[in-house]
Parts: structure tokens; C-alpha cells; sequence
């Protein structure tokens, strides 16, 4: 996907594109589950009853959520076409095609799907650092508040799951981070400061207690 803004112009207030245009072109090897059934042939005797249900497309190893296909319910000699999900790389330049045999889904094999990684809506804020480059449609990684950066979680925050979503964006909610508050300076009564409930990142100031000078 493309980013687009609503912004104010000299049209009025118009939604247009922030970057490169949207460019898709046509998968030729995506076939709609609806209109991709073949016929069977016509059968004679009790056979005709043998068909494929939910257990075979599990036997078949074809109810990964990866795979998109039309095999539920079918009638023995029937036919239908496996290929990758939404969200899924596609090896094979065709889909897969089976046919249920007297209850068996059979005469193929599944196609090859590779996870597409996720390239948008990365968890972000103040403080907050992932482990989610590189993840890919269904994968699931952590956003936390850096400690190492200086930063810790605010009252009801904690580490948050992110799941890489078929559209390329990642889904869930960023933690709330806020800075460490800093060490209590310990000084000569020689000296004062400001900098009680100072955070990483302010600033604060010492200087001659009353009665001393620089």
C-alpha cells in the first residue's frame, strides 16, 4: 500500500498521494475460488456418495491458513485448485490441482507460499524499540520500552505483540514509554542544584550554595 494524506490545498481539503503512485498489475495465476470448480464426470452406484469433506482437505494437509482453495464439500471426481493467500508468495507459476478420490483429496501437491514480510506501520513512540524487522504474514513479534535507551514502561503499560497482517502492516498496540528518572546527585553541602525528579534527557543545574563562590 501507498500513503495518501488529507491535507488542505487549493481545492479544499483533498486527499492525495504522498509519494510514488499505487501500481498493480494482474496476477495471471489467481483464479477466484467461485469460478474456478470444475465438473465431475457422472458416476453410477453407491461410489457416487464417497465425497471429501473438512477431514480430508485436513488430511490432505490443505487447511493451513496459507493455502486458498476451493476443496470443502466436494463430490467424488470432482475437482478444485490450491494456490497461496493473500498475504503469500506464490512459487509455482500455476495452482495445484487436485481431485477427491473416494473421499481422499489427492493427485497434487500443495504449492509453495512464502510468507511476505511486513513493510508498514512498524510499532513506534518515544522509548519504544521491536524486534519485527523481518517478519512475515502471520508472524508475530514484541514491542518494549528501551532500557537500555534510558527508558522504562508509564503506570499500565507493558511489552506489547505485534501481528504481520496479509496487507504488508503490522497490527497492535505501542507501549507507552517514559524516560528514567535520573540517580539523586549526591553533593558537598558546598553546593546546590536543581535537579531532583530530573529524567534522561533534561537538564539541571549546580551552583554555589550561599556563602561559597566559584
Amino acid at each position: 500500500p501507498k500513503r495518501y494524506d488529507c491535507r488542505l490545498s487549493g481545492l479544499g481539503v483533498t486527499i492525495e498521494k504522498a509519494g510514488d503512485d499505487v501500481n498493480c498489475t494482474l496476477n495471471t495465476s489467481y483464479v477466484p475460488a467461485q469460478s474456478r470448480r470444475l465438473q465431475p464426470r457422472e458416476l453410477q452406484g453407491p461410489d457416487v456418495q464417497r465425497g471429501c469433506d473438512a477431514s480430508s482437505v485436513v488430511e490432505a494437509g490443505l487447511d493451513e491458513t496459507r493455502f486458498d482453495h476451493d476443496c470443502f464439500n466436494l463430490r467424488h471426481d470432482e475437482v478444485c485448485l490450491v494456490q497461496c493467500r493473500h498475504g503469500w508468495n506464490m512459487t509455482e507459476p500455476e495452482p495445484s490441482v487436485f481431485v477427491c478420490d473416494m473421499g481422499f483429496i489427492v493427485g497434487s501437491v500443495p504449492p509453495t507460499c512464502t510468507a511476505l514480510p511486513c513493510e508498514y506501520a512498524f510499532p513506534n513512540g518515544l522509548g519504544v524499540s521491536h524486534d519485527c524487522d523481518g517478519k512475515g504474514t502471520e508472524e508475530i513479534c514484541t514491542a518494549v520500552c528501551d532500557d537500555a535507551a534510558g527508558y522504562t514502561y508509564a503506570a499500565g503499560s507493558g511489552d506489547r505483540t505485534f501481528t504481520c497482517l496479509a496487507s504488508g502492516e503490522f497490527q497492535g498496540e505501542d507501549p507507552v514509554c517514559v524516560p528514567k528518572p535520573c540517580q539523586e546527585l549526591s553533593l558537598a553541602t558546598k553546593y546546590e542544584d536543581n535537579c531532583d525528579g530530573a529524567v534522561m534527557g533534561e537538564s539541571c543545574f549546580v551552583a554555589c550554595a550561599a556563602g561559597f563562590s566559584i
